[in-house]
């Protein structure tokens, strides 16, 4: 029988906790860097399960940016040729497994900053501002969906207002 991932990492808290740590110069940066090791265990083994659906969650974002873009945007040669990039990427696309889903997510985020780059050397200035607008807002609502997904680093006030990762992960619209 194989340990599950949660029994492993426990494993290795614990390891830290009840040896390494207490073996180190309290002072020292070894002690330091064991904190830090320690404090993404935890947050790790509070993710596990969310894993999955968050990197879908981002897939699903990511697409939905890149539709965005792919309705308004046009220009010279350039953000044209970016243009041709993201539809590929989401061409391409795949959500069949973990390391697809990662790899398309990535393949759409770099094609997009790819055609930002080249609309700003020749990209139609009548749109800039509805382009900064969308890119905008879908960032603000990442960055919130992200605090909410490290919310166990401990790095948010008890007063922020972060969305209901559950909700945001496990609704029919985030499929």
């Amino acid at each position: 029988m194989n340990p599950s991932i949660d029994v492993r990492i426990d494993s290795m808290i614990r390891a830290l906790t009840d040896f390494i740590i207490p073996e180190l110069d309290a002072g020292g940066t070894g002690a330091a860097h064991a904190g830090l090791v320690l404090g993404h265990l935890h947050v790790l083994r509070g993710q596990i399960d969310l894993a999955g659906p968050f990197e879908r969650f981002e897939l699903t974002q990511s697409l939905k940016l890149a539709s965005e873009l792919l309705t308004v945007m046009s220009g010279g040669e350039r953000t044209e040729t970016g243009l041709a990039g993201l539809r590929a990427a989401v061409e391409g696309a795949d959500d069949r497994d973990p390391a697809t889903i990662r790899s398309s997510t990535e393949s759409i985020r770099s094609s997009i900053e790819d055609l930002i780059r080249a609309a700003a050397v020749d990209g139609d200035t009548a749109v800039t501002s509805q382009v900064q607008t969308i890119v905008l807002v879908h960032e603000r609502e990442q960055a919130n969906v992200n605090r909410s997904f490290f919310a166990g680093m401990g790095w948010e006030s008890g007063e922020s207002a972060l969305p209901d990762l559950h909700a945001l992960l496990f609704s029919p619209a985030s499929k």
